[in-house]
């Protein structure tokens, strides 16, 4: 996609899937501890943030999120847009604005009653312009405008030489220097198999037995084909019909404390993976820590770019 066109909406996916037997359901932050059946040497903890609607299992602290995703992005596009101006292009970017809804994901579904109420079962990190950006909601669905009108505007009357030159700028000593830039691990295999074995509902098979047992109890019918949700569910519409459904799953997963126990699990056969790597994933934590930094930094030293030329 032309990168001019695709700065539109900044909500940039995480590529990982991210996940206390026993939590406190009124508590909107549930941390499962390290404890006797924790992996030896290894932290095998995991955080339920219910208002932000995050889960955190141990690969997650270690990469990006969706947010610190869109804040990287974010100083990206500033970076070009300050190599553009040098070269006499008039290029705007939106103000960074930091939106936890980025952080907030699905976990077989919606987990927490806020989502469920909000989405239904669409993706619940997306904001109220993701929505009608995705044709999920009509024009006019909540606050659904740029963060700065003038931007679509102004980049709309670039001429194709000077679009060319911001794509070149994409090139830069100084985009590139905000890139990520630890690249593949040597655990990533691993983590892989073990994330796919959770994603296809191959690995939690007790919990998943449970969990439909409680569907079909309030009346409902687990999907054939979809781990963890119910017949009739439909990730692209949001509707009363799709609310009540929703709410109604998240209420069987707190009965069943579903997402608690399978995050517990999950977090376990992750840390069994990284547990050789403690030193490697320190490190890979410290560069992306410095990176957020970098990013943040140069939002800061360049606010022109979020404003016309004059």
């Amino acid at each position: 996609m032309n990168r001019i066109l695709g700065m539109l909406v900044l909500a940039v996916a995480s590529l990982a899937l991210t996940a206390c037997q026993g939590g406190d359901l009124s508590s909107d932050v549930s941390v499962g501890e390290n404890s006797s059946d924790s992996v030896a040497g290894s932290d095998a903890s995991y955080t339920l943030d219910r208002e932000i609607g995050a889960v955190i299992l141990p690969l997650d602290r270690t990469v990006p999120d969706r947010e610190d995703s869109n804040l990287i992005t974010s100083a990206q596009w500033a970076a070009a847009a300050v190599c553009a101006r040098e070269a006499g292009v008039g290029f705007m970017t939106d103000r960074y604005v930091e939106n936890n809804a980025y952080r907030a994901e699905a976990f077989f579904g919606p987990w927490t009653i806020r989502q469920a109420e909000k989405y239904g079962f669409v993706e619940p990190w997306l904001t109220d312009a993701d929505l009608v950006a995705n044709g999920v909601m009509p024009e006019g669905h909540g606050d659904a405008s740029s963060n700065n009108p003038e931007v679509s505007a102004v980049n709309g009357n670039l001429s194709d030489e000077e679009k060319a030159i911001v794509e070149d700028c994409w090139d830069s000593p100084e985009v590139k220097e905000l890139d990520v830039k630890y690249g593949s691990a040597p655990w990533m295999e691993e983590v892989e198999e073990v994330d796919s074995r959770f994603i296809e509902g191959a690995a939690g098979g007790e919990l998943f037995d449970e969990l439909y047992a409680c569907y079909r109890e309030a009346g409902m019918e687990p999907a054939a084909d979809v781990p963890g949700s119910v017949e009739g569910a439909d990730p692209r519409v949001i509707d009363e019909e799709q609310i009540e459904l929703a709410v109604k799953t998240v209420q069987c997963k707190e009965e069943t404390q579903f997402t608690e126990r399978l995050a517990k699990e999950w977090a376990q056969a992750q840390a069994q993976v990284l547990a050789p790597y403690t030193q490697e994933l320190a490190d890979q934590r410290a560069e992306l820590d410095k990176l957020l930094s970098a990013a943040e930094a140069y939002l800061a030293d360049h606010p022109e770019v979020a404003e016309p030329t004059r």
